[in-house]
């Protein structure tokens, strides 16, 4: 038996299974032979679907992850050959998802996929790797100029709106990371993993670009690595604080709010800055546990603050803001604050110690009063009485 390929009357093609048996007792001179056609031709279009969808993205139509796999053996056997690769993330995909749902978020994939299928030709592949990544694999492409120029076609086919439906069109901004073999990579295999650092690297630019790779951003790679593995502990550790700047009214220097900042300090890094951790904590979902950390911190200090200011655990930072501490600072002679009686409007003062010459604030006077607060760090109430003490 053998399978056989014919063709109907309308052109259409038949994949037909050819039989073919002698009948018994004619072996020498096959006078009498049995022959079987059947046709398969629905069996091998159901073989040739399941093969596509083992090489295949079903809702991109792109090649997958096991094809891009096997076509990096494939190349890693042909180790004269040049290969480029182009890692793209899209930028914008998630708040689609939020916004219009999960059903426009599929409809914007499969139309990214039939914008980038349209872009990259043969021999050259696109893929879709997992989730909003894809990879571009460019074949005997010598020179880095043929691969920016692609970079470059890439980023204009996604400068106009996707279509979502008839009524809504999405902006989605690919970046993108690109990565050579042998210039960068020693083996073919290793080209996603260096063109992936050069993506992040290219989002943290600005996004809607694309960045080559090179040795240096390993290292920003590892330390990447090293706070976001800091960062998934910090909240444990306690190490998140808040600090809060007043907001003033300039007409009568009445303080009539605050803004929260979130800092963090971390045991084995040191300062982290917000605009360092936050798109972390963003990328890694953890913004979601940080933002309602925040949120009972700062409504637990000002539920303090408008109990007991003494207690609210604030001081006075320069001009800027109040952060965490158990007292006001206290003048060279190292007297003690005396607060005013609640509810009398005065400043609190700091009476000098005796002997003391070097104290710049007289006995029973306040100990000075800024725009919207005395130097001690402890709130007036302009509305009642002025402060009752100049101070120097």
């Amino acid at each position: 038996q053998r399978e056989v390929v014919n063709y109907a009357l309308d052109g259409a093609e038949k994949h037909v299974l050819l039989q073919f048996s002698v009948l018994p007792g004619h072996e020498d001179d096959w006078a009498q032979v049995q022959v079987a056609l059947t046709d398969i031709t629905a069996r091998k279009k159901a073989e040739a679907y399941l093969e596509y969808l083992g090489k295949h993205d079903i809702l991109t139509k792109l090649h997958n992850r096991a094809f891009y796999t096997d076509e990096l053996n494939r190349l890693e056997r042909k180790s004269l050959r040049p290969v480029s690769a182009i890692v793209i993330d899209l930028n914008g995909l998630k708040e689609a998802n939020d916004e219009r749902g999960h059903d426009a978020g599929d409809q914007l994939l499969r139309r990214f996929g039939e914008v980038l299928n349209s872009v990259v030709k043969a021999p050259h592949h696109a893929m879709r790797i997992g989730g909003d990544e894809f990879t571009v694999v460019l074949e005997d492409v010598e020179s880095l100029p043929a691969v920016e120029r692609m970079a470059r076609e890439i980023l204009t086919a996604f400068s106009m709106p996707l279509e979502v439906d008839e009524r809504h069109d999405v902006i989605i901004t690919p970046s993108l990371g690109i990565s050579l073999y042998p210039d960068h990579a020693l083996v073919p295999t290793d080209l996603l993993k260096f063109a992936d650092t050069a993506m992040y690297q290219a989002k943290a630019e600005g996004r809607n670009t694309y960045q080559i790779y090179n040795e240096a951003m390993d290292a920003e790679a590892r330390k990447r690595a090293t706070v976001l593995s800091s960062l998934r502990k910090a909240m444990d550790r306690g190490e998140f604080r808040l600090m809060f700047q007043p907001r003033m009214a300039l007409a009568d220097g009445r303080i009539t709010g605050v803004e929260t900042l979130l800092r963090w300090h971390s045991a084995e890094l040191g300062e982290i800055s917000p605009t360092v951790f936050i798109p972390l904590a963003e990328e890694s979902g953890l913004v979601g546990a940080l933002g309602a950390w925040a949120l009972r911190e700062g409504l637990r200090a000002a539920r303090l603050l408008h109990r007991d200011p003494a207690r609210a655990g604030l001081r006075r930072v320069g001009a800027r803001g109040f952060t965490s501490c158990p007292s006001p600072p206290r003048p060279p002679c190292g007297a003690r604050p005396v607060p005013a009686g609640r509810g009398s409007g005065r400043c609190a003062r700091w009476p000098p110690s005796p002997g003391c010459r070097s104290c710049p604030w007289p006995a029973g006077r306040c100990s000075g009063c800024a725009a919207s607060r005395c130097a001690t760090g402890w709130p007036r109430r302009p509305r009642r009485s002025r402060c009752r003490g100049t101070g120097p």
